[in-house]
């Protein structure tokens, strides 16, 4: 059980000029998270739409990335209503915001934003869903980063004979090759590894994973690739 003291007025948060700062999180785990709520939130007024729904209780918060795309994550939503909405933004508040990525409507929201400046600010709006007055919904919000090996220029070297247990979760499709073989890129997305080739045959295996699966085997550098094999959903 827990008592609470409502807070006087707007949270302080209440317009994007008071953006809460969030922490980064390295990983793709949400050690680091934020606590936030929208009681006495009221509509900010700017010209930029907010994604979907009304914005009546929006807050505010800011993060600065540290590469070229973050996860942001709401989770713990409970209160008045548990349908939430959030929107990513790039620009200043104090000029303009330009719309850049929308967090799925409901308890537990989450949208992947790429193609982001390392250093540079960027404002998240969380608002609930329904236009109805004096809700007072709390929640958790969160912004991870993708696999070490997003990217082919940070993939990951492996020995021949050898397993290694790896992830999709946060990554991005950005620099994906569009077709090799079975494989084709349909917008999921993937991490890198590399290995050196001895002379013989070798085989790259998926098999065990738990979701449906593509491998392309490519050669030469990153950006200008030569498929060599590309599988979808085979094991091997």
């Amino acid at each position: 059980i827990c008592v609470t003291t409502p807070p006087v007025g707007p949270p302080a948060n209440d317009n994007c000029a008071g953006a809460t700062a969030l922490t980064v999180n390295a990983g793709q785990a949400c050690t680091s998270q934020t606590f936030g709520t929208v009681f006495g939130a009221t509509a900010s007024g700017l010209a930029v739409a907010p994604c979907t729904g009304t914005a009546d209780d929006d807050v505010w918060y800011s993060f600065v990335a540290t590469g070229n795309a973050h996860t942001v994550s709401l989770s713990g939503v409970a209160g008045s209503s548990t349908s939430m909405n959030f929107g990513v933004y790039s620009g200043t508040c104090a000029g303009t915001l330009t719309s850049i990525g929308c967090g799925a409507t409901g308890t537990a929201p989450t949208q992947t934003v790429i193609n982001l400046t390392a250093g540079s600010t960027y404002f998240v709006r969380v608002y609930t869903n329904t236009a109805t007055a004096n809700q007072n919904t709390t929640f958790n919000v969160c912004v991870t980063s993708p696999p070490a090996n997003d990217l082919c220029g940070n993939a990951i070297a492996l020995s021949c004979n050898s397993v290694v247990t790896g992830t999709t979760t946060g990554a991005t499709d950005v620099g994906e090759p569009a077709t090799c073989g079975t494989y084709t890129n349909n917008a999921s997305r993937g991490v890198w590894y590399t290995v050196q080739g001895w002379g013989g045959p070798m085989t790259a295996s998926l098999c065990g994973s738990s979701y449906d699966t593509q491998v392309a085997i490519l050669t030469g550098s990153c950006g200008t690739f030569t498929c060599v094999a590309g599988d979808d959903d085979g094991c091997g």
